[in-house]
């Protein structure tokens, strides 16, 4: 049995899938009522967004979508506002990447990476960092589906990145499941595995039934591989009806496919060729080129395990075919294995070894040594940038703190200087009045000693002029003594 994964790639395409994530409550009737009245380009525009998302119809959408196309692309000629512009940009952008959805389908990867390259351009324009991510994830899809795994990787994580930086965790979610698709490709089951239940938890914490039953799928693929068959068969059966309850039949296809691969491994071939069949059936539908070429190669695998070589060599070479036009690695090096089993078994050597050839070539670029590192170095990666941003908010938190106390030493250190200038002023002003204190005190001493001084001065001359008084005249006791002798 072929062991080409049918994981389901979560895509930000214009898709059933997303048909969840928008208001469901919008009535496509009255949605046209309204677009017959619209009475300017801008209400025009959102009017048919709205339809290109929420038309389900693979062969009306599309016309909605050009539509918007051309009338962005009209607004873009006439002299607008820088809003009116960007609001322009942004639908023009929208409509790029549902073209590259459309061709992705197809299976012409190369327009697909176009397309998208183009609509990141005008995102990374108008700043859009979510529409920048969605189109790094779908280019990095289309390069996965070339054998490229090492750009996949590199462009989705990425998007992961940039889903990180802007806090959405849909696209966070959605970019964990896609690299683990592509780790998952090349053998890698524990790292695939662990990004899986990293995109898976932020789903269930969204409540996000739909999504979060895409990366139940592909756990279920890994179930496959682990011989699980039970387990694989009754995760399979409760994505299908899911898938089938909201139409997403963008899932639906390839999950399919993986229950048929489940059930032939089991050893239950009706069971697995009505799957198979179902898958074709829906795939040739809804143009899911892929899982088309892939059933059509099973459905040989089941037919060759049974012996009936003619009726497997019709489906495989119907899968090959396919593969070719599409040019998928994957599905040419499936379907050149199992064509060099049965051309060997009816004894058809030529095209045995042509085959054969075929399987080696395309298996050798696949799993190259550089693609086979590629899921490695992004695990390591993502690791080492998430402890990087850890230790950065860690070390920003750490230099708060620090300047927080600078700052706490700063002011106290100038409330120390503050004090000590405010002292040393005081300190003089008490000084100065020291000093005058103390001149005012010695000319109060000296002023003192002045009047002391005259005080004595003064004194001593009235005492000399007493003296000088006194001698000059005569005593008071004489005069007593001669008046009393005159009397006798």
């Amino acid at each position: 049995m072929t062991k080409y994964k049918s994981y389901i790639f979560l895509l930000f395409l214009l898709s059933s899938i997303n048909v969840t994530s928008i208001a469901q409550a919008i009535n496509l009737d009255s949605l046209k009522n309204e677009l017959q009245r619209a009475k300017n380009d801008t209400s025009l525009c959102r009017i048919l967004y709205l339809l290109t998302e929420e038309e389900l119809n693979d062969s009306i959408w599309p016309i909605y979508n050009q539509r918007l196309n051309t009338v962005a692309k009209k607004n873009l000629t006439i002299n607008q506002s820088e809003y009116l512009k960007k609001i322009y940009k942004y639908y023009l952008a929208y409509t790029l990447t549902n073209f590259a959805s459309i061709e992705s389908n197809r299976g012409i990867t190369e327009t697909s990476i176009k397309l998208n390259s183009e609509a990141f351009s005008i995102y990374k324009e108008i700043s859009d960092k979510v529409g920048m991510a969605k189109t790094l994830n779908n280019i990095g899809f289309q390069y996965s589906r070339k054998g490229d795994y090492t750009k996949g990787i590199e462009l989705m994580s990425n998007s992961l990145k940039i889903q990180q930086e802007v806090g959405n965790r849909y696209g966070e979610a959605i970019s964990y499941q896609n690299i683990a698709h592509l780790i998952g490709m090349q053998g890698d089951t524990a790292n695939s595995i662990a990004y899986m239940e990293k995109g898976l938890a932020i789903f269930k914490n969204l409540g996000l039934d739909v999504e979060a039953s895409a990366i139940i799928n592909n756990i279920a693929v890994l179930k496959t591989e682990q011989k699980e068959y039970d387990t694989a068969i009754n995760l399979l059966r409760s994505c299908i009806i899911t898938y089938k309850r909201v139409n997403a039949v963008d899932n639906l296809c390839p999950t399919l496919e993986n229950i048929g691969t489940a059930f032939f491994h089991k050893g239950n071939h009706d069971s697995a060729l009505y799957y198979f069949f179902e898958a074709v059936k829906y795939a040739d539908k809804h143009n899911q080129v892929d899982v088309y070429s892939n059933s059509n190669v099973k459905i040989g695998e089941v037919y060759f395990s049974q012996r009936r070589y003619d009726v497997s060599l019709k489906y495989t070479l119907r899968g090959q075919k396919v593969a070719l036009e599409t040019g998928f690695p994957d599905l040419i090096k499936n379907s050149s294995l199992l064509l060099y089993k049965i051309y060997k078994a009816t004894n058809k050597s030529d095209k045995a070894l042509q085959m054969y050839e075929t399987y080696i070539t395309t298996r050798d670029s696949m799993n190259s040594e550089k693609n086979k590192k590629a899921g490695i170095r992004v695990g390591l990666k993502h690791e080492y940038e998430k402890k990087a941003a850890a230790d950065s908010v860690r070390a920003m938190e750490e230099k708060k703190i620090i300047e927080v106390k600078l700052q706490q030493e700063k002011i106290v250190k100038f409330s120390l200087y503050g004090g000590l200038i405010i002292a040393t002023i005081f300190a003089i002003f008490m000084f100065n009045r020291f000093k005058i204190t103390r001149k005012q005190k010695d000319l109060i001493n000296i002023q003192k000693t002045i009047v002391e001084e005259k005080q004595k001065e003064i004194i001593d001359s009235i005492k000399y002029a007493r003296r000088i008084q006194t001698s000059l005249l005569t005593s008071e006791k004489y005069i007593q003594r001669k008046l009393k002798d005159l009397i006798k």
